[in-house]
């Protein structure tokens, strides 16, 4: 009777049935539940092999709690949450060259529209793989195609694009994604709360184009543009704060921007309330 019970948050290797076909199962088969009548008939005895499987493998292994969201809606705002995901498996952008060709071999919104679909499914995955248990996959060098056809089982999933399917890997999977949300999405910015969108006034407005060229806009404007689109739909984050303190604490390279010198330089008195230009 086994009554302890493990959350799949905190199963591991201990918790796991380990058995041996060939050395024990095979020959106790064999020897214990295989008998031929008279007239050559072999009859097998189930119970006897379904119990010797039970005492010598089972015994002592806890119950299983499975937590897991069995449903998750890939075109609602905030299902795909890329920058917890990119905690999790390292990433790297893609070459401009590699860009163009995926999109030129998608060709319509409709395909880019499908493949924009596999691609959060798969981010979903990921990010869910191991709980928060795990922090970071081993798994940036993984073909995207492989990882689809062999752990997700979709081996009829199609990408629409060879490039996609020949050279993308996981740890190239945010820049595709990133790469397919801005080409099906005319606005990225749509969703984004009414509170959120007030005009810089030419004060602020001056101070920001004074501190650019002391701002490392390619590590900023991307981490603020993913903080804008999967937290500022709901309207629950205060809008009178000033906006570095909520973008001070996202991560670049394991440090977060707060700890990076140039974001000293990013101005103290734009809002979250303020749309950028």
């Amino acid at each position: 009777d086994r009554k302890s019970v493990v959350s799949t948050n905190f199963f591991s290797d201990a918790h796991a049935v380990a058995y041996e076909l060939h050395d024990k199962f095979v020959p106790f088969v064999s020897k214990n539940c295989v008998r031929v009548t008279e007239d050559g008939r072999v009859l097998y005895d189930f119970e006897n092999a379904e119990q010797y499987l039970l005492d010598e493998f089972f015994t002592g292994k806890p119950l299983v709690k499975v937590n897991v969201r069995m449903v998750q809606y890939t075109d609602d705002e905030g299902a795909v949450d890329t920058r917890l995901f990119r905690q999790k498996v390292e990433q790297v952008a893609l070459s401009r060259e590699e860009a163009k060709i995926i999109l030129a071999e998608l060709g319509s919104l409709a395909a880019a529209h499908k493949c924009l679909a596999l691609v959060e499914m798969c981010i979903s995955y990921l990010q869910s793989t191991g709980g928060n248990l795990i922090q970071k996959l081993d798994v940036a060098e993984v073909k995207l195609a492989d990882y689809v056809k062999d752990v997700l089982l979709m081996e009829d999933a199609a990408f629409g694009s060879e490039a996609i399917k020949r050279k993308v890997r996981l740890k190239h999977i945010d820049a595709l994604f990133k790469l397919l949300r801005d080409f099906t999405v005319a606005d990225v910015f749509e969703n984004v709360h009414a509170k959120y969108k007030d005009s810089l006034d030419n004060k602020d407005s001056s101070l920001l184009k004074k501190a650019a060229g002391k701002l490392d806009l390619d590590t900023l404007l991307p981490l603020m543009q993913d903080l804008i689109i999967q937290n500022l739909a709901e309207g629950v984050m205060a809008e009178r704060q000033p906006i570095c303190d909520f973008i001070g604490w996202l991560e670049h390279d394991d440090s977060f921007l707060n700890d990076l010198d140039w974001f000293d330089h990013f101005p103290k008195t734009v809002l979250a309330n303020n749309r950028f230009p």
